[in-house]
């Protein structure tokens, strides 16, 4: 029985040694020539995603239109029911979503143009560095977090998630919340749902 205790507790240490060294973030890289490297793969990125939704919204903007025909059509027909299972459609359609990569060494970057009483809703995920160490969305002691503005407006702390009402007309642009970007490394993953 003794050897069993001694067994099971010299496995609990190796396990706890071995889960503390597979848990440890990986340090960046930091040369220049690395560095940049890993800025230019995060711009690449960042233009495929803008691609990607410019495309989207595209073919979204197609469909909305042909759905406001065929709900005309429904309605001449005299079919309510069908005008009321399209316009379901066209609302959920133009409460649009959209995704953006915020980087941690960058001033305020844009994301989308929102207008005055626009309902927002935004999430973001991720890790990223701010020189001293990793942390998420929200930040460390109030600094760090994922921060917003609306064109040149009062800047506001965002964090992991918020909802807000657009109080004014402008571009939503974040950044994090840091006096000097230049050591930050990273970037989150940022989901911002918009209503009419």
């Amino acid at each position: 029985m003794r050897r069993m205790v001694v067994v099971s507790a010299v496995f609990t240490v190796v396990a706890g040694v071995f889960a503390a060294e597979v848990a440890k973030p990986v340090d960046p890289p930091k040369s220049l020539a690395a560095k940049e490297a890993m800025r230019t793969l995060e711009s690449a990125k960042r233009k495929a995603q803008q691609e990607y939704d410019q495309a989207v919204r595209a073919a979204t903007s197609r469909a909305v239109k042909d759905l406001t025909a065929a709900e005309g059509a429904a309605a001449r027909g005299g079919n309510q029911d069908e005008v009321a299972r399209i316009k379901a459609v066209i609302d959920e359609l133009t409460a649009t979503s959209s995704s953006f990569t915020i980087a941690a060494d960058k001033p305020w970057q844009p994301t989308m143009h929102v207008h005055r009483g626009q309902q927002l809703r935004i999430k973001a995920s991720g890790t990223w560095s701010y020189g001293w160490g990793p942390c998420g969305p929200g930040g460390v002691n109030g600094q760090y977090q994922l921060t917003g503005r609306i064109g040149s407006g009062q800047p506001f702390d965002i964090g992991e998630s918020m909802t807000l009402k657009a109080d004014a007309d402008g571009d939503l642009s974040m950044q994090m919340k840091d006096a000097g970007l230049k050591d930050n490394s990273g970037e989150l993953q940022v989901e911002i749902s918009a209503g009419s």
